[in-house]
């Protein structure tokens, strides 16, 4: 089980990945955004670490506050966050406006679904665990 702090009194939860690519790897800043149904990542990160739109699987539209807005999918060599190590994962390429806000990604909920999710808004603890589901014998 991983265990991460937060600031209640932010309204967001910030967390930490670490992203995998041709070129190296790279510590994000990302908000938990439950609202998010897959994982996005800022362009301009993907590509500085050797993603390009080329190697991109699919083309989706998101559809968001703004509107509906295109994103291409994009496997991952490997993807860290809140105790998981993902290798392959696909996450989408999106630019993350404005830039100023220090938003590098969104940790969507592909990463949520099938696990259990804690957050405590008065201690300011967020948990990520594995399901207690317990698989039947076969």
């Amino acid at each position: 089980m991983w265990t991460g702090r937060f600031d209640p009194a932010e309204g967001v939860v910030w967390v930490t990945a670490r992203v995998f690519g041709p070129l190296g790897d790279r510590y994000l800043n990302c908000i938990l955004d439950t609202g998010t149904p897959q994982t996005i990542l800022d362009t301009a990160i993907l590509d500085s670490l050797g993603y390009s739109a080329q190697m991109g699987t699919r083309v989706v539209n998101l559809s968001g506050i703004g509107g509906r807005l295109p994103a291409y999918e994009l496997p991952m060599a490997r993807f860290e966050t809140m105790g998981l190590i993902l290798s392959p994962f696909a996450v989408l390429s999106q630019d993350i406006v404005p830039a100023n806000l220090g938003v590098e990604g969104l940790i969507g909920m592909d990463l949520v679904i099938g696990r259990i999710l804690t957050i405590d808004g008065e201690r300011g603890t967020i948990s990520l665990g594995p399901s207690r589901s317990v698989p039947s014998p076969d």
